[in-house]
């Protein structure tokens, strides 16, 4: 609402400008501001709001209680997000499913016909995230507008399972897959479980929170 104040505000301020040119009257109290467009009144309401909105908080920067509901992938996530995301019929996976409260941690999980996935959220820096874990940060690199880091096993070949993780507005999102193999989908050497993981994520992205502010 308060935008659609300011660009109306706005747009009436340059049209009326745009008249007192047309008279032959004086532009000294309707000139542009930097994005070329004419400044608020000052005591407008348009520009009391436009000047009392406040600074987006970064909510990893609060203490824990004072943080946003954590991500909660059971509740959050479908089947038919994870079945666009390109797993083969998924069922949930009653087995992966965690969760704490003391320190605040999620964890689902689902089979199918290609992949076991998990999905988690903690309120761990990435950074932090090998302290007291199994897998390791090996890369990270900006998919679209998250920060993406790769994590692997020294026990386990990336043809077989590996797992990412970004930091959001609503805790680390971490997603480890492990690829089901059968007779008929036997390992090939050109599989590579993490480029397949950071697809699932890319595919899952409309539900999963924004990036850390």
């Amino acid at each position: 609402m308060g935008r659609n104040v300011v660009v109306d505000m706005r747009i009436r301020v340059g049209a009326s400008c745009a008249f007192l040119a047309v008279l032959g009257g004086t532009l000294s109290a309707c000139s542009l501001g930097d994005d070329g467009a004419a400044p608020l009144p000052e005591g407008s309401a348009a520009a009391d709001t436009a000047a009392s909105a406040p600074a987006a908080v970064d909510p990893w920067t609060l203490p824990i209680e004072d943080r946003p509901e954590l991500f909660n992938p059971c509740t959050e996530i479908s089947l038919e997000d994870l079945a666009a995301a390109g797993l083969e019929n998924p069922t949930p996976w009653p087995e992966a499913d965690d969760s704490s409260e003391d320190p605040p941690f999620r964890q689902c999980g689902w089979k199918s016909a290609n992949f076991t996935l998990s999905i988690g959220s903690l309120w761990t820096p990435m950074d932090q995230l090998s302290d007291g874990f199994s897998e390791e940060i090996t890369s990270v690199s900006d998919i679209g507008s998250y920060v993406l880091g790769t994590l692997e096993r020294p026990s386990r070949n990336r043809q077989m399972a590996c797992g990412v993780a970004a930091e959001t507005n609503r805790g680390l999102i971490t997603l480890d897959a492990i690829r089901v193999t059968t007779e008929s989908n036997a390992v090939r050497n050109d599989q590579d479980t993490c480029e397949s993981v950071t697809d699932v994520f890319i595919a899952l992205s409309a539900s999963i929170p924004e990036p850390r502010s």
